[in-house]
């Protein structure tokens, strides 16, 4: 199945705004796949994009993103990264300055962000 450009434009538009919207990668992945294949329907019968989702894009996305609930826990699997990519950029900012000194208080809340970090990864 081969879809116009158009079409898979807009389908990786659309996985992009769900997946910044928050919402299940899983839900997002099956709404794809039954779009793209009411879309390869619509174009096997001369129909464009705007035949499917209107007018508007943006407005069918937005419609798209209102019907389906967020995926907090799925976000939370991110915050190891960020913990540690924080860590990172203040080790390398200090390194860079040359003043690699922690006290044990910074010792121990460093070690227990890795902690934290290994624990949720």
């Amino acid at each position: 199945m081969t879809l116009s450009k158009e079409s898979t434009d807009f389908l990786q538009n659309l996985r992009l705004y769900l997946f910044s919207s928050g919402k299940n990668e899983e839900e997002t992945e099956d709404i794809i796949l039954e779009l793209s294949h009411h879309l390869w329907d619509a174009e096997q019968d001369g129909k464009s994009v705007h035949h499917i989702v209107g007018q508007s894009p943006k407005a069918y996305m937005e419609s798209l993103s209102s019907e389906m609930k967020p995926d907090l826990m799925g976000w939370l699997k991110y915050l190891p990264m960020i913990i540690l990519g924080v860590f990172a950029y203040s080790l390398l900012g200090d390194a860079i300055h040359g003043n690699i000194a922690y006290s044990a208080y910074n010792l121990l809340a460093c070690l227990f962000s890795l902690w934290l970090c290994c624990l949720f990864c």
